[in-house]
């Protein structure tokens, strides 16, 4: 009996048209795919491309437009829970949790009341460590109790940070009423 040998006229095929693909698919340097030149962006002085980082900062928001979405989520996840729509309040918490992210982006380093320079990322890294997993456990127990609690402790971990940036007068407490009335809290019939 024989043993059947590889087909190695088809592999070598193969090879060579992979190869030859590799050669002929890449693109010169200064063309597309298309065959056509682009034409490099004029280089840029120092001074353009700083007043270009300027103009594109104005562009960006305030700390404090991410901070009331945060307020906004936040009062959203407590309403949520209220109405025990368990899988609304875990979406506002976590868009609490990534607008904080953001506010830390946007300005990472405060002034404190001394006016030395105050970083707000441990400030974040302690709510994202301790309420905010909380109240995340308190969610997927339906722990409305538990979820109270831990949001009673992240708005006392937020004006910590507040207080320590200067800023004592944004004192925080669970919303009376929704900033919306588009929302409905109300979690759908199984």
């Amino acid at each position: 009996m024989k043993t059947p040998k590889p087909p190695v006229a088809g592999l070598a095929l193969i090879a060579v048209a992979v190869i030859a693909g590799q050669i002929f698919l890449i693109p010169p340097a200064g063309s597309n795919l298309m065959g056509q030149t682009s034409n490099p962006a004029p280089d840029k002085t120092i001074k353009e491309l700083t007043d270009e980082i300027v103009r594109l900062q104005g562009l960006l928001p305030d700390q404090s437009h991410a901070m009331a979405d945060v307020g906004y989520h936040m009062s959203h996840a407590w309403f949520a829970a209220k109405a025990k729509n368990w899988p609304l309040a875990k979406f506002n918490v976590d868009e609490t949790m990534s607008h904080i992210g953001w506010a830390v982006r946007i300005k990472p380093i405060r002034k404190g009341p001394d006016n030395s320079d105050f970083p707000l990322q441990p400030y974040a890294d302690a709510i994202s460590g301790g309420p905010i997993p909380e109240m995340q456990t308190a969610i997927r127990n339906a722990d409305l109790p538990a979820f109270e609690k831990s949001y009673q402790a992240a708005l006392t971990a937020c004006y910590a940070c507040h207080v320590a940036s200067a800023k004592p007068y944004l004192k925080l407490k669970p919303p009376a009423m929704p900033d919306s009335g588009i929302i409905d809290y109300q979690p759908d019939s199984p």
